[in-house]
């Protein structure tokens, strides 16, 4: 929902206004450089695909039940840790200290750490999924930039999902009926069918009514008011009125196309110092590790020299230190030229992950994409 020729004709709609009407032609000149004939139809024939190959979303629930109540992890890790190391020194007690430990260890609740998992289909409406939005448009640019015409093709079937989260996203998840005795919502997943098929006849039947170059006005001007790596929490909006949430379809869709060249346009041109950036770091944190272990040496030499140990250690832990400030501010852009450990760890952690505190509970929450 939106059905699958709105989608499709969404995309090329905005796509073609982009590319070819003057006011965007300065954007549409690189747009039209990445996507053209094979791989707009490419684009456009995968837009569809979020609805028939979804995304998933695992949560996972972290909690403790100390003496019959729910407690948050922190807690329990404090009891469970506080409980081991009074077990510890009983055993290490005198006879004379084991009865105060034991009766300490009888005043510590029991624990039990409780881990729940939940999977499900990732959602696609009541504002854009912002996590898979952006992975999508991160990894789209990634692709591109290969240079090679399979890794471009890729780059399309993942750039097609983002446009489909930024298009489903504007759609709220509930329908307000106003009756006589009051309003009453029904959400789409009740109406889901009858509501996707209304819902697309009355967008195709108004496109052509429809002001979409102000939307896409505003979408692209959105896009280029922020920097290239920080995004509109604006997405995250949804619509119940029909208009505002077609005017957003189309912003949004403007918005992630200027957002995926925008991404392509600054590793391109910041390539070099990038590149010298992260040789440096690696340079500052391979020689931090060397200094840290010259102790280990030393104290072999001249156990004697605690001074000189001392400060070479703080030396190298600094050299560590200053190097993952220098990869913390790069590592954004840096990881779309280089695929390595850390880069892939940014993206699983940093860009799929999020951790909430529901109560007690600690959530993490892991998107799982299709590609």
């Amino acid at each position: 929902m939106p059905g699958c020729d709105v989608h499709q004709s969404i995309t090329h709609l905005v796509f073609e206004k982009i590319c070819n009407d003057p006011p965007f032609s300065k954007y549409g000149k690189e747009l039209y450089k990445l996507i053209n004939n094979e791989f707009l139809e490419i684009l456009i024939e995968s837009v569809c695909d979020p609805d028939h190959q979804p995304d998933r979303v695992s949560q996972l629930y972290e909690y403790c039940i100390c003496d019959g109540k729910e407690v948050d992890a922190d807690t329990c890790k404090e009891i469970l840790t506080k409980k081991e190391e009074l077990q510890k020194s009983l055993f290490e007690a005198p006879p004379e200290e084991k009865k105060n430990i034991e009766r300490k260890l009888k005043s510590i609740p029991s624990c039990t750490q409780k881990r729940e998992q939940r999977t499900y289909p990732a959602k696609h409406h009541g504002g854009t999924n912002i996590k898979l939005w952006w992975y999508y448009v991160y990894s789209a640019s990634k692709l591109c930039l290969r240079g090679t015409k399979e890794s471009a093709r890729e780059g399309m079937k993942k750039l097609a999902r983002a446009l489909h989260y930024a298009q489903d996203g504007p759609i709220s998840r509930q329908l307000n009926i106003n009756g006589v005795f009051g309003t009453y919502t029904a959400s789409n997943d009740e109406l889901h069918d009858i509501y996707e098929k209304k819902l697309s006849q009355i967008i195709e039947q108004e496109l052509n009514n429809f002001d979409i170059e102000t939307a896409i006005h505003e979408g692209v001007n959105l896009a280029l008011s922020e920097k290239p790596f920080i995004y509109s929490k604006s997405l995250q909006q949804h619509e119940i009125s029909m208009s505002e949430a077609m005017k957003s379809m189309f912003k949004f869709t403007a918005y992630t196309f200027i957002k995926f060249i925008q991404l392509i346009d600054y590793v391109q041109k910041e390539k070099e110092i990038l590149l010298k950036q992260y040789k440096t770091y690696k340079m500052i944190e391979t020689s931090g590790y060397a200094v840290v272990l010259i102790p280990s040496f030393l104290i072999l030499v001249s156990p004697t020299i605690t001074n000189l140990i001392t400060w070479t250690t703080l030396s190298g832990s600094l050299m560590i230190f200053i190097s993952q400030l220098l990869i913390n501010r790069i590592k954004p852009a840096i990881c779309i030229l280089r695929d390595e450990v850390h880069c892939r760890n940014y993206v699983k952690n940093y860009i799929l992950t999020d951790r909430i505190k529901k109560e007690v509970k600690t959530i993490t929450i892991q998107y799982l994409p299709v590609l």
